[in-house]
């Protein structure tokens, strides 16, 4: 006999008085009840109720009981409720960055939601092109498109994104499908992402350990909302991320090419380092992000992990 459980329904039976009633609350049959009453009644070697086919009422064993079992399922309640969190700890700034590259108007809109019950909390946005430096910066909370490899850090997975070789279908219209990565690379006018930290162009990079530059790119763009603007023209074939290309896709301005080439396994993730773990304003950010990120990405078929 689990003890705590049939502390459980043996109170909600003492305050309905109805065997029926209860294991419709726990969603049990009431067979079920009557069993486990009947199992604290042999433990206790006392009658809780006197039960007749009109009513149910506690014996006067089964009241001083019933006293004695509320009063340990309070203390359990008060034992494993969550830590209340004061005015001082849920306010201050919470400093978050996010590559430029990420659709940052919605979740930062749902954050700000979220966030109004707590108006002690200021949030600070930063947006970069180059990775963050957490200590100088004095990063809080942060969204990273990698592979997860600081230990150090706390890390939620949100899901996993790969990029696709896309083009409107005006271009393919006018140049036909390219039949391979060769082909594509010699006969297609192709877009370059400049990386911000190398001042090189980000290799266009699949799984298996195949990757390109393009060597002749017609356009260069620093930032991937750029590169999009470029490729909706119909000038241009580009390698974008799941989460920009995608949406395009589906509403038929963009067709993805090339799909025999499975995407290179980035992982999109939200992380926090370890000196904000005592900090419960910033678990806050974290945890919420985290959720908006996860439910934004599987709305457009990228499913969290």
């Amino acid at each position: 006999m689990n003890r705590f459980h049939a502390l459980k329904i043996f109170c909600t039976a003492a305050e309905r008085l109805h065997f029926g009633k209860t294991a419709q609350h726990f969603a049990v049959s009431p067979q079920v009840v009557s069993r486990i009453i009947g199992e604290l009644e042999t433990h206790l070697g006392e009658i809780l109720f006197v039960r007749n086919t009109r009513s149910v009422r506690l014996t006067p064993f089964g009241e001083q009981f019933y006293v004695k079992a509320k009063r340990v399922l309070a203390d359990s309640d008060e034992l494993f409720a969550p830590p209340k969190q004061t005015l001082d700890e849920m306010a201050g700034v919470v400093c978050v960055t996010m590559p430029i590259f990420m659709q940052y108007h919605q979740f930062i809109h749902r954050l700000l939601e979220k966030l109004s019950q707590y108006p002690n909390i200021i949030l600070e946005w930063q947006m970069s092109e180059t990775r963050a430096d957490v200590v100088a910066e004095r990063i809080d909370v942060g969204v990273r498109l990698g592979v997860v490899a600081d230990n150090r850090f706390v890390v939620k997975r949100i899901c996993p994104m790969g990029a696709k070789v896309v083009a409107t279908p005006e271009l393919i219209e006018r140049l036909g499908r390219p039949k391979d990565l060769a082909d594509l690379q010699q006969n297609y006018p192709l877009s370059g992402h400049l990386n911000s930290n190398s001042g090189h162009l980000w290799p266009w990079q699949f799984a298996d350990g195949i990757a390109f530059t393009p060597q002749n790119p017609k356009f260069i763009a620093h930032r991937a909302d750029i590169e999009l603007a470029a490729t909706l023209s119909g000038q241009v074939v580009s390698h974008l991320p799941d989460h920009i290309a995608l949406p395009y896709i589906k509403r038929g301005e963009l067709v993805s090419l090339l799909d025999e080439y499975a995407a290179y396994p980035w992982q999109l993730y939200v992380y926090r380092p370890p000196q904000t773990l005592d900090l419960p304003r910033v678990k806050l950010v974290f945890d919420e992000l985290a959720k908006i990120l996860a439910q934004e990405y599987a709305a457009n078929g990228l499913q969290a992990v």
